[in-house]
């Protein structure tokens, strides 16, 4: 009797620290949905400026003198496994992975 009560309680503990921590309770992988890209990113170092709305995105190159809009992109995939999202445009395509915090993104060009 006092076996099976010490074994409910470890359950107990298991499945409340478990919600805690966020921990899926199944054997399926829990995915939490991308954050939008919704907003004005600049990329560092190369001298572009994104605007992000919806399913779209527009392109700017950023000069010492200027800033001009170089392309349009339309969003071409639901983020993925990796959170991963497809756009492309007329002469450009990338994707946008998640990175090490929630306003750093990856963008790789395709």
């Amino acid at each position: 009797m006092k076996l099976q009560r010490k074994a409910r309680l470890g359950t107990i503990v298991f499945v409340a620290a478990a919600l805690s921590l966020g921990l899926p309770l199944t054997g399926a992988e829990a995915q939490t949905p991308p954050q939008s890209l919704d907003g004005q990113w600049l990329s560092n170092g190369d001298g572009h400026f994104f605007e992000f709305q919806g399913e779209s995105a527009r392109d700017y190159e950023i000069t010492t003198l200027s800033c001009i809009a170089v392309g349009t992109v339309t969003r071409k995939t639901a983020p993925g496994p990796a959170n991963e999202t497809v756009y492309a445009g007329d002469e450009d395509m990338f994707r946008i992975l998640p990175a090490t915090s929630a306003d750093t993104r990856w963008l790789c060009l395709l």
